[in-house]
């Protein structure tokens, strides 16, 4: 489900899902069915990789998802492709402030003082990939 629906989309989907059936908004069609592609075809072997796209390009980062979100993880790439608070809102579609609260969680999730710091460590650790 997504959060712009509307009450009577909720309230159907909620009533398809309580009566055994399974419900998938038709926006989220499209990237169920290329995530499938790419773990069919194998591409998906790797388990320590992972890409996402992020507006109109690919974001790759390798996961450190015991500690970080999936969100936050894609918040840390782009800080190492030295984003700004403001570039990475416009390029993930939300709130400077958000991200902020993203950052803000990667630092004490890190155990690291400053987004230079998050950085440089996930460097070394293999979870980003820099570009």
């Amino acid at each position: 489900m997504l959060k712009e629906m509307d009450a009577d989309a909720l309230i159907e989907a909620v009533k398809v899902v309580g009566s055994g059936g399974a419900y998938i908004h038709p926006k989220v069609t499209h990237n169920l069915i290329k995530e499938y592609r790419r773990l069919a075809s194998g591409n998906g072997a790797n388990a320590n990789h992972d890409s996402h796209e992020v507006g109109f390009r690919e974001v790759e980062y390798r996961k450190p998802l015991h500690i970080l979100t999936r969100r936050e993880c894609e918040v840390l790439q782009l800080m190492t492709d030295g984003f700004s608070n403001r570039m990475i809102g416009e390029d993930l579609y939300i709130s400077e402030k958000t991200v902020k609260n993203h950052v803000s969680n990667i630092l004490q999730k890190m155990n690291v003082n400053d987004r230079t710091q998050a950085v440089v460590e996930s460097i070394k650790k293999g979870w980003v990939k820099v570009r």
